[in-house]
Formats: structure tokens, sequence, C-alpha cells
């Protein structure tokens, strides 16, 4: 118990919150998606917790607040595309940075209404965030997509899916011991969890510098033609730890060089930088046993992607 606690803090001691850290394909909150390319999509109106946070999804299966087809009248709308950090796992979707920013610009704007619609997805690949542009987030009529990654999104292989998706069995993390989990790790012992996610989700290796710039100059190429088309402007964003790891910093120089090539705006945000010196990281994770942000890291992003995407203030709307 003790471990637990030292790893999750009070939600170590809810057998309610433990069991829902789990990954999302084994959470009983995946679906089937009606296109291959998404291949799979959250269950609308789900009310529950996941990784120990509240977690809801909308009529549509959006993780977000409901959202009409038809954009209203004197309304800016930005798509959010991409997987964990996005989706909001282990935080409640108000604290997460697209839903920050999303306030912070209805409150200084009388005028214009904007709506930052969350189409993240937890362990989606660049292929799947691509289906999700063209099959889900233009029927949205955006008047800006903002196409974001973290280190793992572009690792996982770009493949066609010839079958649906099959959910695997749902799993509960019930009252395990972490002493052993924790053991198994050190040995290289997966867990089930690991396993489910190696079986439905092929990872390419560590390093692999081809196929990461394979796969962004792939999807940075159609959302460039995107753009074009529709007159959408894309901001390709990078969220990242790990400032100084030398392959962090190979792959951040990839992911702006393949922006710039395509004409989309480049933003690189480092949490760290909001660390002190001696601070550890897990102050801007949810936990330490897991790399996702918390409130206060949500809060960072918005900050800094307000300053690089938009900085004089919230967008306005073009004529027709």
């Amino acid at each position: 118990t003790s471990l637990r606690v030292y790893y999750f803090g009070l939600a170590g001691l809810s057998p309610a919150r433990v069991n829902s850290f789990v990954s999302i394909l084994s959470s009983g909150l995946v679906q089937p998606a009606d296109s291959l390319d998404v291949w799979f999509e959250l269950k609308p109106n789900q009310r529950t917790l996941f990784r120990g946070a509240p977690f809801r999804t909308n009529m549509q299966g959006l993780a977000d607040d409901e959202y009409t087809h038809e954009k209203p009248a004197n309304t800016y709308r930005v798509a959010v595309i991409e997987s964990s950090w996005t989706m909001g796992s282990a935080v409640a979707i108000e604290d997460v940075f697209h839903s920050v920013l999303e306030k912070d610009f209805n409150q200084e704007s009388d005028s214009i209404q904007y709506e930052f619609i969350n189409f993240g997805v937890e362990l989606y690949g660049l292929g799947e965030m691509m289906g999700t542009v063209n099959d889900k987030a233009l029927r949205y009529n955006p008047d800006m997509i903002m196409f974001v990654v973290t280190g793992f999104t572009p690792n996982i292989r770009w493949v066609t899916h010839e079958s649906p998706f099959v959910p695997p069995p749902e799993k509960k993390s019930r009252w395990k011991s972490y002493v052993l989990l924790r053991l198994a790790g050190f040995l290289g012992i997966r867990d089930d969890e690991s396993n489910v996610v190696t079986e439905l989700r092929s990872v390419g290796r560590p390093n692999e510098y081809g196929l990461y710039s394979r796969q962004m100059k792939r999807a940075f190429s159609q959302l460039s033609a995107i753009s074009a088309a529709k007159r959408i402007p894309v901001a390709a964003v990078w969220l990242r730890l790990n400032e100084q790891d030398a392959t962090n910093n190979r792959l951040t120089k990839i992911f702006l060089g393949q922006a710039e090539k395509s004409n989309l705006v480049g933003a690189v945000v480092n949490l760290e930088d909001y660390l002190k010196p001696g601070e550890p990281v897990h102050k801007i994770l949810v936990n330490r046993s897991e790399k996702h942000p918390n409130e206060y890291g949500h809060k960072m992003i918005a900050a800094e992607l307000r300053e690089k995407l938009f900085p004089d203030g919230p967008p306005t709307i073009s004529a027709p």
C-alpha cells in the first residue's frame, strides 16, 4: 500500500481509482471505428474514471463537451488531434491544455466564440490521427488544425488495417503488488497490459530515425495538401520531456525540418523548461508511474502554445 501511495499519491488509497490505471485498449472505453483508417475510437456517452481522473465522452464519442457538426456563427474552431496527452489521460478534460486555451480565449472575447474540439485518443499513431483528420475533424469545418505528437506517437507503425478493430477483454489493475510489478519491470518481464499494447500496436525499434522521419513526412505532406485545398492553417506541435536526451534532440530537428518543408507552422514545447534546477520531473506529471502531464503541466503547455501559435492574442475570423 505504501508503494501505491508513493507512485499514485492519494489515488493509491482508492480501489476504484487504482483499477482505472489501465491501457485505453483494455479499459472497455473503446470500440471499432466505422473507418479502417481510424480503426478504433472512444465509445460515446461515457461517465467513469480513467487513470484515476474523471473521464467522459460526448454523443460523438469525443472526450469533450458537446459540439454540433455545423459551426455556429461567429465561432472560431480548432480541431486538436493527438493521442493520450490531448485526450487527457489521468487529468480531467477541463484541465487539458486545449480546454485551458478555449476557456482563456472565451473570457477575453465578447464577439467571437472559441471551440477547441478534442479528437485525441490514447495510443493513436500517425495513421489513426490522419484518419481522424479526414473522416472526423473536417466534418466540423475547423478554422485551424492543431496536429500534436509526443515522442512515442510517430514510432507507432503506420499500417493499413485490413480488418475492423477487435477490443481485447476489459482489464482491471486490481490491488496488485507494486513491489512485484517493479521487480518484473526490472527483470524485463512484461505484464498483461504491456502484452496487449504490443499485440495491437506495432512500434518501431528505439532510435529508428528512418521510420520516424518517413512517417512524419507522410503525415505532414497530407496535412499540407489539406491545408492548401481547404485553406485551413495547420500547426504541428510536439510536446516533449527529457530535454537533455540526445535522441529527443535529434527527433526535434527531424520534426521541425519536416514541418518547414511542408509549409506547416512547427512548435515544440519542452515541459522540463518549467522545472527549477534540481526539481524532480514528476512535479509536472500525474504520478511517478507514467509520463502524462498533470494540471500544472497542462497549464504550462497552454501558456507556451499561446506564446508560439497565438502571439497576437485570440485569433480573429476571416471575412468569407
